[in-house]
């Protein structure tokens, strides 16, 4: 392995970009399981993956407007997860460079999550992510909002 690619190794170990996910979710519901579809295509180098995972997450945002302080007014805004869940997808594997490759699993919600919502000053978003855990940072799918 020349410089060039081991300092592509180590861009990628830091960034997360050896490889590009999705993750799609079918027909997902808060009253049973539903199916997962997580795609990677790899970047250039071969990935070694302990784990393909896909993360469940409720999330709500408050803001509160028109707050004083000393020389400004400015809105609030404040978060809070109302659950965090993670499922592994698949075990530990070597993923080829250049290659696609796809798994599929399947998930639910925690009984009594709240429902999605969209007020004037809240909202409750159902959220999902996919990863790949690797050494460095996990090349991932970034948070997707889920119409549940």
């Amino acid at each position: 392995m020349g410089l060039m690619d081991k300092l592509k190794n180590a861009v990628n170990s830091i960034t997360g970009g050896g490889a590009r996910i999705t993750v799609t979710a079918e027909s997902p519901t808060r009253d049973a399981p539903f199916k997962v579809r997580v795609k990677a295509v790899v970047a250039d180098q071969a990935l070694e993956v302990s784990r393909v995972y896909v993360q469940l997450n409720g999330r709500e945002t408050v803001v509160v407007h028109n707050v004083h302080h000393d020389n400004y007014v400015r809105d609030e805004t404040e978060y809070c997860n109302t659950f965090d869940q993670e499922f592994n997808i698949a075990q530990a594997q070597t993923l080829n460079a250049k290659a696609e490759y796809e798994w599929e699993g399947q998930v639910e919600f925690p009984k009594n999550i709240l429902p999605t919502y969209r007020g004037r000053n809240a909202t409750h978003e159902i959220r999902i992510l996919a990863g790949l855990d690797t050494k460095g940072n996990d090349p991932d799918s970034g948070w997707i909002v889920l119409p549940v």
